[in-house]
């Protein structure tokens, strides 16, 4: 799956935010940027703080909002994956 996120561009996507926000990871901090050089050291902010940093000073609370509603969303949407499987059914 990654492999195949990889392929479709998603090193572009990416190295787009670690040059736009200074960041990378998503969730954890790496110890090291996936498409800068280790001389620029380690990176220091994780990708989802600093685009939630950057949606607030371009978007206002507003953005905020609808940054943290379509990512609790999508873990709700994960979450429910399970329920029409049919895991639940005894066997």
């Amino acid at each position: 799956m990654e492999r195949k996120f990889l392929d479709n561009g998603g090193f572009e996507y990416i190295k787009a935010f670690e040059t736009e926000f200074d960041c990378a990871g998503l969730c954890k901090l790496p110890l090291f940027y996936m498409s800068r050089p280790i001389a620029d050291g380690p990176p220091t902010n994780t990708c989802i703080k600093a685009v939630t940093v950057g949606m607030q000073d371009k978007l206002g609370s507003a953005g905020t909002v609808a940054l943290i509603t379509g990512l609790a969303m999508l873990v709700g949407m994960v979450g429910a994956c399970p329920l029409c499987t049919g895991f639940s059914e005894d066997k």
